[in-house]
């Protein structure tokens, strides 16, 4: 049994290398511009895929109810999408601006929210 003190440190671990290895992935689909954009977004989903699956699998077992499932599955969709548009446009353009388009998407979502649902951002 993991103590508290423990728990944390794995936690701020688990949070610096995933801050790392995001801050690298611009670099390296910008390197790999060999293939398309799309195909690159491809892979990234196949390893995270070929390993999430099987964890899940053994850890939980049963499938989420079938609302639950769709969304996630168009949920999905759209992260698919975003990430290839993003790693094309790493190819099209400077790694600094994709980046920094990409990074302001809750900005744009937050704004969206307050003037076309007249949503209360707080």
């Amino acid at each position: 049994m993991m103590t508290d003190r423990k728990r944390t440190i794995y936690a701020y671990i688990s949070l610096a290398v995933g801050v790392i290895c995001l801050g690298w992935s611009a670099i390296f689909v910008k390197f790999a511009d060999v293939t398309d954009g799309s195909v690159s977004a491809f892979y990234r989903f196949l390893f995270a895929g070929a390993i999430m699956i099987p964890w899940w699998l053994v850890r939980r077992g049963k499938l989420p109810a079938r609302r639950d499932l769709l969304l996630i599955c168009l949920a999905g969709a759209f992260f698919a999408a975003d990430l290839a548009l993003w790693n094309t446009s790493l190819l099209v353009t400077k790694v600094a601006t994709s980046t920094l388009i990409v990074a302001s998407a809750p900005l744009w979502v937050g704004l969206a929210l307050f003037v076309i649902f007249q949503h209360n951002v707080r």
